[in-house]
């Protein structure tokens, strides 16, 4: 078997890293920076923290914080006219995947002709897009280190996921002293958010050894530090290595790919505008039940990761253990139990099916997913 892996982003991590901001921008020959984040980041202080070091470095900067939690086919063409409009030369996302991904898009409208669901899909970005340059406020998504962006098209309910190598970052900093202001429903929902990503790379069927290994140490990560996190995210230990089980996690599913849980995750966000973490969470233990039977070695190898004891069990029974740890922890950490608690309704159950199989995101899952199976899926989710 012949497998892939790269990364090409330059990742500065690590107590007090982002102090090497301004030299590690000017290294890149910029002269001002298009600065993308959103609302609650530039009233909660962080701007400072990362404007003080582009000042020191001298360099200029212009703010726009229009993107919403995820981020719209509108935030982008906002955005994009107001990058025209500064005389910028390089773009710096601060916040979480919104954040991360709006600035990406932005990158593409800048040197590509077009709107952008032209280029939704896998490699349809013609022309390299201007390098993005990430500084993650949250440990969930990984998009400072993965080739992908994804909007919501509120015309057609739906997430556009664009894929390409081009959109990895060309720099990116972990530096714990950011996530020092989040709060706690966002710590749990970014948190699943991140051990989604470990569980369905770790038994994707697209899975190598190297990305196994990064999987399963995020699991471990974030089995033992994402409750310390979220009861007080003045844990600078514990959101570390949030930081760095979230970055492990996405370099494991750049190449190994998620599965069914994202596939009906980016269908239940786009018809309800539920928080891509929260629908990951309240989603993946069904999936992973379902799911069991595709590969119960790897099901109970996250188990162990998760703490939990198998000796003496059979196969099934150990893999199954891999849907209590699951479940446990997102009950211990606040995730809502069922999608009924989010207003979602059976009528919209099929057509999120249908949304989701269309996708192609379940390619990978280890148990064949039609849209009757995610129906079932979808409606053992609802309690």
């Amino acid at each position: 078997m012949i497998s892939e892996f790269q990364v090409r982003t330059k990742l500065i991590y690590g107590f007090n890293s982002l102090d090497q901001l301004g030299a590690e921008i000017n290294k890149l020959g910029a002269q001002k920076v298009f600065l993308v984040t959103d609302t609650v980041i530039s009233s909660i202080g962080l701007l400072n923290l990362v404007g003080d070091r582009l000042k020191e470095a001298g360099l200029q900067y212009i703010v726009f914080d229009g993107v919403e939690p995820d981020p719209v086919l509108e935030n982008i063409i906002e955005a994009k006219q107001k990058f025209d409009e500064s005389g910028c030369d390089t773009i710096l996302a601060v916040g979480g995947g919104s954040c991360m991904d709006a600035a990406k898009a932005v990158a593409i409208l800048v040197t590509n002709e077009g709107e952008l669901v032209q280029f939704e899909g896998a490699d349809k970005i013609p022309n390299p897009p201007r390098p993005v340059i990430a500084i993650p406020t949250t440990a969930g998504t990984g998009s400072e280190v993965t080739g992908s962006c994804v909007v919501i098209d509120r015309e057609r309910k739906a997430k556009m996921s664009i894929r390409s190598a081009y959109l990895q970052p060309v720099l990116a900093f972990l530096d714990p002293r950011l996530l020092a202001t989040v709060p706690p429903s966002v710590a749990a929902a970014t948190g699943m958010d991140t051990l989604t990503h470990a569980i369905e790379a770790y038994v994707s069927t697209g899975s190598a050894l190297v990305t196994d290994s990064l999987a399963l140490s995020a699991i471990e990560l974030t089995a033992r530090n994402l409750p310390a996190f979220v009861a007080n995210n003045k844990n600078l230990e514990a959101a570390y290595n949030m930081q760095v089980a979230c970055t492990m996690a996405a370099m494991a599913f750049q190449w190994a790919r998620v599965a069914t849980v994202h596939a009906m995750a980016h269908s239940l966000g786009g018809y309800h505008r539920i928080p891509h973490g929260v629908a990951n969470a309240v989603l993946l233990p069904r999936v992973m039940e379902f799911s069991l039977i595709g590969n119960l070695e790897k099901f109970k190898n996250i188990a162990v990761a998760m703490g939990y004891d198998v000796e003496g069990l059979t196969p099934y029974e150990a893999a199954y253990q891999s849907v209590v740890a699951v479940t446990n922890l997102s009950k211990c950490i606040g995730i809502p139990g069922g999608m009924n608690e989010l207003g979602v309704t059976e009528d919209t159950l099929e057509p999120m099916s249908v949304d989701a199989e269309r996708s192609g995101i379940c390619a990978k899952n280890p148990r064949i997913t039609s849209v009757k199976d995610m129906v079932n899926i979808f409606r053992a989710s609802m309690y």
